[in-house]
Parts: structure tokens; C-alpha cells; sequence
């Protein structure tokens, strides 16, 4: 053990003195009695804290020092995430020290309640402990343990005496009851959760410390013998006077190591089961011929529901023995609140994280029974019966009724009476099978077992929890409280009345506007949609969702007449060239909204419906502001980039048609995509004819200008995407050179070569961009380097693409604008700043006039409605970041990593995301990062903060993420100085081999599986993403075509009484109803006045059997959280080192999981398509 905090010391900071009392003596003298600074020690264990009081220091008293002390100590526990144990011996707060140290007791009660929520609190109550001390921390430990002989109290015996008393002791000692101020007392009132002897103490606490490394694991159940019921069983026969009590069972069945503190009728123990630690809570009579013996008082309920409590912290299984006929029902349990101890505990049963299983072993009488009996899983034995109140109490209320009063009668008959109430109630084991209630009947007792000899039941008993252990073991941090509700309410029994009928009965729906469903016809679709709706409204039910309104305030504009100057109508009409020259000749800069598209997707991950950007289509192109003479809109960027995946993945959107109504609404405006060269919208590379063709039926589409850039500034990797554009379209090429900032391998000369490369390469390209992904060209620099760009660039003109990341970058593209650049990419207001674009009302304003002004700000309020309705998709950005410059990440990237961070549950993980996205960036050679390069980087820093591991464990790790090592194998392509050798080293190297031409009348073969007639767009789609693709065309079959719903039943579904229109039906939601048992709730609408009723399966996630690793033998681990998409051997193969064995698919992370040896697969623990978690067991190999 090392000492902790031993510089601290006491001070006389008052400079106290009373007659001829000297606190400094006092301390001083203290201090060398007891060679100690202060009052309390403080040691770390190799399993806990333990901070003490010494009593020769002063009395014990709590000053200022010893509650430092205290604070240091705990926040060691906290951040060692360790047991805390806290021994008093104290007379209270020192008084020397004034106020002062009375503030000891609000921060000792603070402290330590912070703690308890993450760590366990032991309180070692010793001699004395009164005061301040006694009153500050005895409510804020898990357990508390007594010991015999202390005194324990609030005010000492003086203060009392002369308080109460005025000095009289003889009066005093008249008055006080025996025992007063004792730990024994203290007991007998169940204050405590032990009460030992000074000397058991460690014994205990060793006890108690080692069921902190508690798992729950796997054992050999017995065999089971069937249970034959009784015909002629009656409840009776469960209170035989020889049968066994739960103590019986217990012994044979666990090993009791430390009893709690309890009534007596109720006992608790720390137990173990076949080597699995416990806790074990069961009933107890001491007497079977005394009625009362055996009912739970509210001491031993609120002590079960502590002890569960503890359980959940301790991840201990809960295991509880019931035979009793309820709770006390005496004054004295009604004055100490009979009613809310039973409440707390039933409370406390609800949400303890424990595993809990419960066996009924003879009676189990009303809600004292239950208190205790509310497990995951409820037996009992053939011999016992469960009910709501016993069948004497129940035919007592109800036969004054059946006879009228007449009290001879009823005494006469009371006996059959009782016997036929509880045939009628159901309450033996039989019928509670098949009312859910219990899950398991255990045969017994035997005819020959007793109290002394009840071996065989107490085997089935054992077996019961045991086989309970096993199919509810899966992992530690199962929702056991979820599963004991969802067990609860499935064995609810009721009906329901005919909703219609009910409010026609009511007056609530006039009569002449319902109408049956079935005499209501609705299309398919319709029907699709409406399943929709209810599914998300199911899935949201409990969230508290009300979206802003999207009513924009101010003038409407209405659409402009065409003034056919725009650069759009000079494409159409004379070709690309001569909007280049029309660029060059005018003597302002131009815009480019990325509102559309790179906007939306820096700030809410593409989440963005085509019905919305439509919307705001229309209200721009309405404006006029697109068609001026000298428009400042040179494009709309609304196309490309992650629009293809995320339409089809998460918006159940065909992107195509997307560009097609665009194209529709803004003919004369330039359309703009971003194209990833030979990686096209994908995150790979594709044959030539492929990218050809994406290319060449994206102008059909509506696309007017391609942005083309690599993510390695290669040429040669945008060559085909480059020249298909210049001479299979009569479109804009813009090629791009990706900006990384400037350091050792990207200076000024690097970028200005590439430009001149560029002009070399291809004389007939359109325009340049410079593509600064992360906003990391500050102010200062970009006159100066624009100015040398511009010059090798003639007479292409320079188009500018940043992000706000931190915030610096609207003087930027000022300054950018000074050097002569003519496009630069800016986002409206609303969705602008951040990770996005600067912003376009802001940085244009003084170059409109005050009526275009107005015009744009009408833009922007839609905008900034729209955003609103997606508040809780945005990603955790709220400021501006200088630590861009360090980690670099695009502004594009950062929402889509942040969700993805959601997906893997990382998200309180974020910031060391962010930090572990720089060491990645510096583990591969400081790249360009842009997509797919920088998918790759966000996908080694996922890789990182998932297996909490740094850069340089990276060169030792066998399991890669599949991206990491593709890309190192080139797959994407090289950097222009290559990787660092190390990182060569780690994979191995593969020739390159030409992507070759894909045979696309084979793949539309293939591809009318999935969809009816595919067009070429559809065959190219399919290419790209082709289970993402395929995954859409069936939710299209399943959903139908929601894409013209509102946001927030889009997302959310709808909530009670809320009204929607969609297509020509007015929708409202009156009612979701229970579930039924077998999952299923039923959502009722109104449609058009009609009643419409949707009936939605919940999905119920079975418990899966994962197993965890022990740490022993060959196993095969899983690192991260994700599902199982392949496995690639079999059991009983042989596998070489590094050989393939698991696919494991994280969000957009895929990772493989080899052989870290050669060997045998003994065995396979999981299967396609499970989900697994850190820590499980994949398989063993021998």
C-alpha cells in the first residue's frame, strides 16, 4: 500500500485561542503524538482508497486539511475508477476552525455522492462517529458497515444533557432508553448494512472488494426431471408445517459468505452459486405456527431494495427464495410506512442493472410477495401458489356480498369458499404457466423432504438458476431492467372496445363523416406509406419531437422573366468556351451556392430531401437574382460528392432524378457536381467505361459543370473523367487542385507546378479550382498565392472552394477576390460558417442593391427554417475551430464522422476522434485529405478511439481496417512522395492491375433482380454502390414513395392529433394503441374523415449468445462494435498465420479479423449478420 496526500496539514489559520487553549499547541502537539499533519490518512490498495479518522488526532475532528484530504481522495478513486472506503472515528467538526470547517459537510456529502454514481462508497462506521461527521456522510456510502461497541450519534451526550436536560444527568439517565447512542441500537434499527466485530473487518471487506471483477459465466446445468402437477393439490398444502423454508433451499444450494443487515424476515447475503459470486435475498420464518412470522417489515424491503442496488453496481446476479404470506400488516409497520418501503423496493427491483431470478417455494402472498419475486425469470415449486391476496383475506371481502350479511352463512361455507376462490383466481403453478407469470415449474417437495433434508428440490431449484445464468448471460451490460418490464407487461391481460363505435357513442366524430375502413378503397402506394408513418411513429413515441414551422415571413417574390444573360444560357446557346470568356470579361467575381449540396452535407451529413431543396430552387430562381443581366450566380452546386450514397441510403431517393428536377426548375443556372476522378461519386476505383459513362449520362441528366479532382492531385487519375468531360459533352470542365495547406512536402512551388501541369495536360480545360477542403488557407497568404496561381492559370479563370472550420475564411475569399479570383463557393447564411462555406449574404451585401438584398434574405429564411427542422441531425460543432489546422480534417467530413462515431457508440469519444484523425494524417505521411483519402484517415482514427490505442501501436496491429490496407496497397493511388517506408512495411505490396471494362448488358442482367427495366443511370448505380442500391429498390417496395412527405414524419412519424397532407389525403393521428402480446401495436388515423387503422410488428431483439473472452487459451476477440458480415472458415480448418477468418462491418468501417497463429478453428462463436461488441468471443483456435 503507498500513502497518499501526506503533505497536507492542518492550520491555525484563525489564530484560535480560548482562555488559555492554543490551537496551535493543540496541532502541534497532535501532530508529533500522532506523526501525522493532520487527522486523516489516506492509503491506495491495489483494489481501493481508504481514507481514516484517528481519534488521537484531535478527537477525529473534521477540519479544513482532513477535508481536503477527502477530496483528493475521492477524485483518486474516481479517476482510478476503484472502491473508496471511508473509516470513521470522530467527535464531529473541528470547532477550532469556525465556519470553515463546516463546510466540510456539504462538500463531503457532494463528493461523495458524485462518486457513488460511478464507484463504490464503503462506510466504516467506528468509535465514535458523531457530528458533522456522522451527519455529512452516513447517507452517502452503498454500504455501511458497524461495528460493535462504537458509540454513534448526532449530538454528544454533553450537548444533550445540557440542552435537554439543563445539566440534569440523573434526569438524563432516567429518560434514555438502553442502548442509547449505540452501534448495537443503530442495528436493531437496521441503520447499518453489516454490524461485525472490529476484528472480522477485513475478512469483510475482502468479501466485499472481490466482487468487483464479478462476470457472469457459463455453467453445467443438471438434468432436469419433469414436474407432474397434483390434480389434487389445494393451497393448503403449501403451508405444511414440515416443509422446507428458503433457508433450507439456500444452504444446499449456495455458499452464504457475509449476511446484511436485515428484519430477520427477510434475509440478505453475499453468496456464491457453483463459484458465481451473488446476492441473495430470501423470505424467512422462525416459527411456522406464528401467523406473523415470516411477513417483511419496511426495514427488510428498503434493506432488499439497497442490496439490489448494489448488485447492479457490483454487476452481481440477484437470486431470490420467496415463501410468505405478505407483508406485516401491524401498527408499527404502518408508522414506519409499510406502503412506501415496499413501493421503494419494488423501485429498486425496476431498475437495479442485475440479472434478477426468482423461485416461489411455497406461498406467495400479495404485494410483499412481489416486492421481492420481480425477476427476469419466476419459478416455483409444484407444492405452492401466488396470488394477489391470500384466498382467507379474499372470500372475508367478498362474502359479505354473496351472503348479504348474513354472518353465520358465510362462516358455514368459508372453508369451501376459500379452496373454490383460489380455483377461481388461477394462483396455482399450472395456471400461472399459461398466464406468463411463471416461466418454469420445479417439481417438489418430495414426500420425504423436510426442513432438515431437502436435497432433490434444492438440486432443481439450483438448476433453475442456473439455466436462468445461462440464457440470460450474454453480456454484462444487458438492459436487464428493460427485459423485467417487457416481461411484466407481456402478461397483462386485456381487451379493447371498437374505437369507432366508442366515439360515435360519445358524439366525438360526427356520424356522417365515418365510414368503415373496409368500405374505403386506397391504392398500394398509399397503403406503403401510411405503414411508414406508423413505424416511425412507434419508433419515436416517447420522444418529445415538435418541429418548427417552415412559414417563411415577408413578400412572396413570384418567378422572374428570363433575361437569357446568364452564364447557363450562354452553355446551352455558344458552348463552355465562351462562358469562359464571358467569365473573363466581366469585371466582378461570381458565386457558386453550395447550399444545395457541400453545405448541407458539412452541417447535417446530406441529410437534405430533394422535396426541400426543390423548394428552395424555386424560391431562389423566383427571386430574379439567378437571371439579372451581371448575375453574381454563376452555379448551384447540387449534385456529386455524397449526394449518390446518402439519397439512396438513408433518404430512399433516386439521385438522378433528383438532378433531373433541378435541371427542370433552374434550365438558364449552371449545375454543378463534384466528381472523385477514377473514384467518380464512389470510394474506389472504376474501369474506364464506367466513369465514361457516369460521366456522359450525367449530362443528359442536367449537369452542366463537373468539378474533378483526385485525391492525390494525380492526373492520371482524372484523365478519363478530364477528357470525357472536353470532348464527349458540351460541358464545363473544371479540374481541381486539392489544397492540404503549406509545410516541407506541399509548398507554393508544389501547387503552382501542378496548375502549369495541368495547362500542359489538357490546353482546352475550362476553368481551375483551387479545392481547400479544409479552410486552412488563412488571410494573410491567399493575395500573394492566388496572385502566383493566376498567372500560370491564364486564361483559365480560378474558381475558390473552402470551409469556415475556423472561421477565418471570409477574409479569405476577400482576399481571394482581391488577387483576381472570378468563382468562389459560398452557402446562404442559415447554412452556412463552420464546416461549411462562408457565408453568401453577408460577403456579396454591399455589391446588391437594398431590393436584392431584401430578395436574398427571403432566400435565406427558408434555409434557416429548414435547418431547424433537422436541429437533431447536426453534428457537434457550435464555434469556430483553430484546431483544424492540426487535425485537417474537411469540413465535408466532419458531420459524416461524427455520426459515424454515434453509429459505433463513440460519441462521448469525439474530441479524442479528432486528435486521433491528426495522428492518423502524420502515421500515413501528412496526405491530402479529401474523399476517399479522407475516408480513409476518419477510418484508421475510428479504428484508433475504438481499440484506445495511439499512432504508434498502429505498426503492430494485425487488423487493419480493409480501407487502411487497400490504401496503402494503392488502391486510391499513391501520394506524389509516397508513404513512409514503416507504414510500406506493414501490408503487402500488389501490383496494380488495369480496372478492366465492365460488360454492361451482363450487369443489367443482373441488375433486373432488383428493379423492373434498368436504365443505364440505374446499371451505373448499381455498379457504384451495389448493396446500398439494392437495399434501396426493396425499401422502395416496402415504403413506396415517401419521398414527398413532410420532415418530421420523415423522420419522426406523427404525434397525437397532428394533422399532415399528403398527395390528396388529409392525415390524422388519433391514437397508437398497447401492444398486443405478440408485439404488435396498432396505430389509428383519420384519413379523409375515414377511420384507418395500420398494424406495425415491433421488432423484439431476442438475447443473443456472446460470449466474452476469458484472457485464457487461443481465442479470437472482437475489437469493435458492428455486425458480423462474414465468416471465412469453418470449424475444424486449418488457417496459416494472418489467414482471413471474420468480416466485421462498424458504420462504414469494415475490419478483418486473421489468425494471429497458425493452427486449428476449434470454434466458431458467431454467425453472419449478428451483432457483436468489444470483448466478445469470435471463436478459439487450438
Amino acid at each position: 500500500m503507498t500513502e497518499l496526500f501526506s503533505t497536507i496539514s492542518s492550520l491555525d489559520f484563525l489564530s484560535f485561542k480560548f482562555h488559555s487553549i492554543s490551537y496551535s499547541k493543540q496541532l502541534k502537539n497532535a501532530q508529533n503524538n500522532t506523526k501525522q499533519l493532520c487527522g486523516i490518512t489516506t492509503f491506495k490498495y491495489i483494489n481501493h482508497i481508504r481514507s481514516s479518522f484517528n481519534f488521537n488526532f484531535l478527537g477525529g475532528s473534521l477540519g479544513c486539511a482532513e477535508c481536503q484530504k477527502l477530496v483528493l481522495s475521492v477524485r483518486e478513486a474516481k479517476k482510478l475508477k476503484i472502491p473508496f472506503v471511508l473509516e470513521t472515528a470522530s467527535g464531529g467538526i473541528r470547532m477550532q476552525e469556525g465556519a470553515a470547517a463546516l463546510q466540510a459537510m456539504p462538500i463531503l456529502c457532494a463528493i461523495l455522492s458524485d462518486l457513488r454514481r460511478s464507484n463504490l462508497v464503503i462506510c466504516i462506521c467506528g468509535d465514535p462517529t458523531f457530528g458533522g461527521v456522522s451527519a455529512s456522510i452516513l447517507n452517502e456510502a452503498d454500504l455501511i458497515i458497524g461495528i460493535e461497541g462504537a458509540r454513534v450519534g448526532f449530538a454528544g451526550r454533553d450537548v444533550v444533557k445540557n440542552t435537554i436536560f439543563a445539566g440534569n444527568q440523573v434526569e438524563m439517565d432516567k429518560t434514555l432508553q438502553n442502548g442509547f447512542q449505540t452501534s448495537e441500537r443503530c442495528a436493531q434499527l437496521r441503520f447499518f448494512d453489516f454490524f461485525i466485530k472490529k476484528d472480522n473487518l477485513e475478512n469483510l471487506l475482502d468479501c466485499i472488494l472481490q466482487l468487483q471483477n464479478n462476470k457472469i459465466h457459463k455453467f453445467s446445468t443438471l438434468e432436469r426431471d419433469s414436474a407432474e402437477i397434483f390434480s389434487s393439490f389445494n393451497f393448503k398444502e403449501c403451508r405444511c408445517r414440515t416443509r422446507p423454508l428458503p433457508i433450507d433451499y439456500a444452504r444446499n444450494i449456495f455458499t452464504l459468505k457475509s449476511q446484511l443487515c436485515s428484519d430477520g424476515q427477510i434475509l440478505i447475503f453475499i453468496a456464491q452459486i457453483d463459484n458465481q459470486n451473488c446476492i441473495l435475498i430470501l423470505t424467512h420464518k422462525d416459527d411456522l405456527t406464528d401467523p406473523i412470522s415470516g411477513l417483511g417489515t419496511p426495514m427488510g424491503y428498503r434493506a432488499a431494495g439497497k442490496a439490489v442496488l448494489f448488485a447492479g453496481k457490483m454487476n452481481l446476479p440477484v437470486f431470490t427464495i420467496v415463501d410468505t404470506s405478505g407483508a406485516l400488516p401491524s401498527p408499527s409497520a404502518e408508522d414506519q410506512n409499510q406502503a412506501q418501503a415496499i413501493s421503494q423496493c419494488l423501485t429498486d427491483f425496476a431498475r437495479t442493472g442485475s440479472f434478477i431470478a426468482s423461485v416461489i417455494t411455497g406461498e406467495g402472498g400479495s404485494g410483499g410477495a412481489i416486492a421481492i419475486a420481480a425477476g427476469n425469470a419466476v419459478g416455483a415449486i409444484e407444492k405452492s401458489f401466488y396470488n394477489v391476496i391470500s384466498p382467507e383475506g379474499g372470500v372475508s371481502i367478498l362474502g359479505r356480498s354473496v351472503y348479504n350479511n348474513e354472518i353465520q352463512k358465510q362462516k358455514d361455507n368459508f372453508e369451501n369458499d376459500c379452496l373454490l376462490l383460489a380455483e377461481s383466481q388461477k394462483c396455482y403453478p399450472g395456471d400461472l404457466v399459461q398466464l406468463g407469470i411463471l416461466d418454469v415449474i420445479i417439481k417438489g417437495w418430495d414426500i420425504d423432504e423436510n426442513s432438515d433434508k431437502c436435497t432433490r428440490t434444492s438440486a432443481r431449484i439450483k438448476d433453475f438458476f442456473l439455466m436462468q445464468c445461462d440464457n440470460y448471460r450474454i453480456e454484462i451490460e444487458q438492459d436487464w431492467a428493460q427485459m423485467r418490464l417487457e416481461r411484466n407487461i407481456r402478461i397483462l391481460q386485456y381487451t379493447q372496445h371498437n374505437y369507432v363505435e366508442f366515439s360515435q357513442s360519445i358524439g366525438q366524430i360526427p356520424l356522417k363523416l365515418i365510414k368503415s375502413v373496409e368500405s374505403v378503397e386506397y391504392d398500394l402506394n398509399f397503403k406503403k406509406v401510411m405503414s411508414f408513418i406508423a413505424k416511425k411513429t412507434i419508433e419515436n413515441k416517447d420522444k418529445i419531437i415538435k418541429l418548427p414551422s417552415m412559414d417563411i415571413q415577408g413578400e412572396e417574390y413570384q418567378q422572374q422573366i428570363n433575361q437569357q444573360l446568364t452564364a447557363g444560357y450562354i452553355l446551352n446557346t455558344k458552348g463552355p468556351k465562351q462562358v469562359v470568356e464571358y467569365l473573363n470579361n466581366s469585371n466582378t467575381f461570381f458565386i457558386t451556392d453550395t447550399t444545395f449540396r457541400d453545405a448541407h452535407q458539412s452541417i447535417l451529413a446530406t441529410r437534405l430531401r430533394t422535396k426541400e431543396l426543390l423548394q428552395a430552387a424555386q424560391i431562389l430562381k423566383n427571386t430574379g437574382l439567378l437571371d439579372i443581366q451581371d448575375s453574381k450566380f454563376f452555379s448551384v452546386e447540387c449534385w456529386g460528392g455524397a449526394t449518390f450514397d446518402t439519397a439512396y441510403r438513408y433518404l430512399q431517393e433516386d439521385p438522378w432524378e433528383r438532378l433531373r428536377k433541378f435541371k427542370e426548375i433552374l434550365p438558364n443556372t449552371l449545375t454543378q457536381m463534384l466528381i472523385r476522378g477514377k473514384n467518380a461519386v464512389g470510394y474506389t476505383s472504376y474501369p474506364d467505361n464506367v466513369i465514361e459513362q457516369f460521366i456522359i449520362k450525367s449530362a443528359e441528366n442536367g449537369l452542366d459543370v463537373f468539378r474533378i479532382f483526385d485525391a492525390f492531385n494525380d492526373l492520371n487519375q482524372m484523365k478519363i473523367s478530364v477528357e470525357t468531360v472536353i470532348n464527349k459533352t458540351n460541358k464545363i470542365c473544371e479540374i481541381c487542385v486539392c489544397f492540404t495547406g503549406f509545410d516541407d512536402i506541399y509548398n507554393i512551388a508544389y501547387y503552382v507546378e501542378k496548375i502549369i501541369e495541368i495547362r500542359n495536360r489538357w490546353p482546352d480545360v475550362h476553368i481551375i479550382c483551387l479545392k481547400d477542403m479544409a479552410g486552412l488557407l488563412r488571410p494573410e497568404l491567399a493575395f500573394e498565392f492566388f496572385s502566383n496561381l493566376i498567372n500560370v492559370a491564364e486564361p483559365c479563370p480560378i474558381h475558390f472552394h473552402t470551409h469556415d472550420t475556423s472561421g477565418l475564411q471570409s477574409a479569405t475569399i476577400l482576399e481571394a477576390i482581391k488577387a483576381g479570383v472570378k468563382i468562389v463557393d459560398l452557402a446562404s447564411n442559415a447554412f452556412s460558417a463552420l464546416s461549411s462555406q462562408p457565408p453568401l449574404q453577408s460577403i456579396i451585401f454591399n455589391k446588391l442593391s437594398a431590393q436584392d438584398q431584401q430578395k436574398l434574405e427571403y432566400y435565406d429564411q427558408f434555409w434557416s427554417r429548414l435547418r431547424k427542422q433537422y436541429q437533431f441531425e447536426e453534428n457537434s460543432l457550435n464555434a469556430p475551430q483553430s484546431n483544424v489546422y492540426n487535425h485537417q480534417m474537411p469540413g465535408g467530413q466532419i458531420s459524416n464522422l461524427y455520426q459515424q462515431c454515434i453509429q459505433m457508440g463513440l460519441e462521448e469519444k469525439w474530441e479524442q476522434c479528432m486528435i486521433n484523425y491528426q495522428e492518423s494524417n502524420e502515421f500515413f505521411g501528412r496526405i491530402i485529405k479529401v474523399t476517399p483519402s479522407s475516408k480513409v484517415v476518419g477510418d484508421l482514427a475510428l479504428f484508433m478511439t475504438q481499440k484506445q490505442i495511439q499512432k504508434q501501436d498502429l505498426y503492430r496491429q494485425q487488423d487493419l481496417p480493409v480501407s487502411v490496407i487497400q490504401f496503402i496497397q494503392g488502391d486510391l493511388g499513391f501520394p506524389h512522395k509516397g508513404f513512409p517506408q514503416q507504414v510500406m512495411n506493414i501490408v503487402q505490396q500488389q501490383v496494380q492491375e488495369q480496372k478492366v471494362n465492365l460488360d454492361f448488358q451482363n450487369i443489367q442482367q443482373e441488375v433486373q433482380k432488383y428493379c423492373e427495366n434498368p436504365k443505364m443511370e440505374e446499371i451505373l448505380s448499381y455498379i457504384l454502390y451495389p448493396d446500398v442500391f439494392k437495399n434501396y429498390c426493396h425499401q422502395v417496395k416496402i415504403n413506396g414513395k415517401i419521398e414527398q412527405l413532410p420532415v418530421e414524419q420523415f423522420l419522426y412519424g406523427m404525434r397525437i392529433g397532428q394533422q399532415i397532407q399528403y398527395e390528396n389525403y388529409t392525415i390524422q393521428l388519433v391514437r397508437i394503441h398497447p401492444p398486443e402480446f405478440d408485439f404488435t401495436r396498432k396505430c389509428e388515423f383519420l384519413v379523409n374523415n375515414n377511420i384507418y387503422y395500420v398494424n406495425i410488428k415491433q421488432e423484439t431483439q431476442k438475447p443473443q449468445t456472446l460470449k466474452m473472452v476469458t484472457g485464457h487459451g487461443n481465442e479470437v476477440e472482437c475489437d469493435v462494435l458492428g455486425i458480423v458480415q462474414g465468416v471465412y472458415a469453418q470449424k475444424g480448418d486449418k488457417v496459416e498465420l494472418g489467414a482471413r477468418l471474420f468480416r466485421i462491418v462498424s458504420s462504414k468501417l469494415e475490419i478483418v479479423v486473421s489468425a494471429k497463429q497458425c493452427g486449428i478453428l476449434k470454434e466458431i462463436h458467431v454467425a453472419a449478420g449478428q451483432r457483436v461488441v468489444p470483448g466478445c468471443l469470435l471463436g478459439r483456435l487450438e
